[in-house]
């Protein structure tokens, strides 16, 4: 069948290892989004040439005798189901891995401009069980600053995911909201300006203390490789 997508940095290397979880899930929705369903051998086929895994890369195998790169392959299709970003069995029929088909108002994003506006839209916001695309290339609000419009339905969604605990450092929100909800914010992990996509793959609710620390903290870094760690929804961009 040959290879079905093709990424100039991935060739073929000597010595290549068993990709991180989070990076064979940004690889598996990006394969989908290209070539709709596909059975597992096809996406099992199609990723190892991706990361241009070796024989001897495929022939690891587990404590179980299972294939260690497909074990890995199935965990982080598990987490795309669990995030909705993938169907369920159930949705797709067995043997057949789909991304999730949204309604064309889930599909169009909501945006917002400032903090304020973002507010007022989202109590308009009717939630979903299925996280709304979002932008792969956030609209900028200036041509002369760093000041981008916000998908208010990626804020919604995400402020939901995270039901009032923040997901750095996984305490309570500060304060409550005079509308009754816990205050939190919605940070991007790759910052907008620097080609990070505005989506729910990209995004995490956190109480401010840890937002400051995400842009300014000398261990931003060690917090943001936790959260990746810890929260299957998002994946490294």
């Amino acid at each position: 069948m040959g290879v079905l997508f093709n990424y100039e940095c991935n060739i073929f290397r000597e010595h290549s290892v068993i990709p991180d979880r989070n990076e064979i899930k940004k690889a598996l929705v990006n394969l989908l989004e290209r070539e709709g369903s596909l059975s597992p051998s096809t996406v099992y086929r199609a990723l190892s040439d991706h990361f241009g895994l070796s024989t001897s890369d495929l022939a690891k195998k587990t404590d179980t005798n299972e294939s260690f790169f497909e074990k890995e392959v199935r965990w982080a299709k598990k987490d795309l189901v669990d995030s909705g970003v993938i169907k369920m069995p159930q949705q797709s029929g067995r043997g057949i891995w789909e991304l999730s088909v949204k309604s064309e108002e889930e599909l169009s994003p909501i945006l917002a401009y400032s903090p304020e506006e973002i507010e007022r839209e989202l109590s308009k916001v009717t939630l979903s069980l299925s996280p709304p695309v979002g932008q792969k290339k956030p609209e900028r609000a200036s041509s002369s600053g760093e000041i981008f419009a916000r998908d208010v339905r990626v804020v919604a969604y995400v402020l939901k995911e995270a039901k009032g605990t923040c997901e750095a450092c996984t305490k309570p929100s500060p304060f409550t909201k005079a509308d009754g909800m816990s205050y939190l914010e919605v940070h991007h992990l790759r910052r907008l300006a620097d080609g990070g996509t505005d989506t729910v793959q990209n995004a995490i609710a956190v109480c401010p203390n840890c937002h400051r620390e995400l842009h300014h903290g000398r261990n931003k870094t060690a917090l943001r490789d936790l959260v990746y760690s810890r929260i299957s929804r998002v994946v490294r961009e």
